[in-house]
C-alpha cells in the first residue's frame, strides 16, 4: 500500500527546522516503523507544504502518528501546523492537526509527539520510566537515550520514544513520564538504546524501572554507534515484578505472587570496536518457569 504524507510547517517566526524529521504511522493492523521524511527538496521551511510517499503494508484504519526530529542542525526547533495522510489503496484521508512546537527551547520542550486522528494529543495512558545509570568509570553519556515498549505478543508498540531532559550522568537516576495514545499493557518486552552522538557517547545502564511488563521472554538493548567512544559493556539485566504495579530491571525477574524468577544474562559489550562489534542485544529470559512455558505446546 502507499501513503501520501503532507506536512505543513507553521507560518510563525523560526518555524522551519534543519533537523531530520521522522514519522511512524499506526493503524489497526500495525505500524510503518520509524521513517525519515526526505526528498530532494529543502523541506520543512516556514509556511511550507512538503509531500512524501511511503510504501507500507495495509495498516487498516489509521489511529495515530508519532512525529519528531533528531534536534540536529543550526536551527532544529520546528513548529508543526498539521500532517495530512492519504491512504491511496483504501481511498481514505486522515488529518493530524497540531499547531505546536517540537523544540527543546519552546513550549514544553518536547521534540517528539503522538497525535491522534483529528488532532488530540494523547494524555490518557501514562507510564513512569526510571533509568539508573551505573556508578562505574565512564558510565554516563551525552547521547540521546530512547526506549521502545511492546504490547502483548509484540503486535503493538510505542514507537521510538526519546527520553528528553535526562542527564544520564554516572550514578544518576532519571525519571520520565511517558504518555501514549494506546494502552500497551501487559507489556511483553522493551528495547533501549542511544543515538551514539556527542561527547562521551558510551553508556553503562544499571537498571530501568517501568510499569508492569506482564510475562517476560526476552528484552533488547542497543545503541547506534555513530561516534567514537560509543561502546557499552552490559553485564546483566535483572527484572523483579513488584506485584501489580511496577517492574524493576535488576538481575532477576520475579513474580512476587508465584515466586517465579526470570534471568536475563548478557555480560557482553554493546560496542562497534569490542566483542563481535554488535550494538544491539536481545536477552532471552531464562529460568524454570520460562522453560516450562516456552517448552509447552500451548
Amino acid at each position: 500500500n502507499k501513503y501520501e504524507v503532507k506536512v505543513y510547517t507553521g507560518d510563525v517566526i523560526g518555524a522551519g527546522t534543519d533537523a531530520d524529521v521522522f514519522i511512524n504511522i499506526f493503524g489497526e493492523y500495525g505500524d510503518t516503523g520509524e521513517r525519515r521524511l526526505e526528498n530532494e527538496k529543502d523541506n520543512f521551511e516556514k509556511g511550507a507544504e512538503d509531500k512524501f510517499t511511503l510504501d507500507a503494508p495495509d495498516l487498516g484504519q489509521l489511529m495515530k502518528i508519532n512525529v519528531g526530529h533528531n534536534n540536529k542542525g543550526g536551527s532544529p526547533g520546528w513548529f508543526l501546523s498539521k500532517i495530512v495522510i492519504e491512504d491511496i489503496g483504501n481511498k481514505r484521508k486522515y488529518d493530524f492537526p497540531l499547531n505546536r512546537w517540537l523544540a527543546l527551547d519552546e513550549d514544553d520542550g518536547k521534540i517528539q509527539r503522538d497525535i491522534l486522528v483529528g488532532g488530540a494529543e494523547t494524555t490518557a495512558i501514562s507510564y513512569v520510566v526510571t533509568v539508573f545509570t551505573g556508578d562505574v568509570r565512564g558510565a554516563g553519556t551525552k547521547s540521546k537515550i530512547y526506549l521502545v515498549m511492546y504490547g502483548a505478543r509484540g503486535n503493538k508498540n510505542s514507537g521510538k520514544i526519546f527520553l528528553e531532559g535526562g542527564v544520564f550522568d554516572r550514578g544518576r537516576t532519571d525519571i520520565f513520564h511517558i504518555e501514549l495514545a494506546v494502552l500497551l499493557s501487559p507489556l511483553s518486552r522493551v528495547s533501549i538504546g542511544h543515538g551514539n552522538v556527542g561527547v562521551n557517547r558510551g553508556w553503562y545502564c544499571e537498571k530501568i524501572e517501568l510499569p508492569d511488563l506482564g510475562r517476560f521472554y526476552k528484552i533488547r538493548a542497543w545503541h547506534d554507534k555513530r561516534n567514537p567512544g560509543s561502546g557499552w559493556h552490559l553485564e546483566r539485566v535483572r527484572c523483579a515484578i513488584l506485584g501489580v504495579g511496577r517492574t524493576s530491571f535488576q538481575m532477576t525477574l520475579m513474580n512476587t505472587l508465584t515466586k517465579d524468577k526470570y534471568n536475563f544474562n548478557c555480560n557482553r559489550w554493546l560496542d562497534a570496536n569490542e566483542d563481535d562489534n554488535e550494538i544491539v542485544r536481545e536477552m532471552t529470559a531464562e529460568g524454570p518457569t520460562v522453560r516450562r512455558i516456552m517448552g509447552s505446546k500451548y
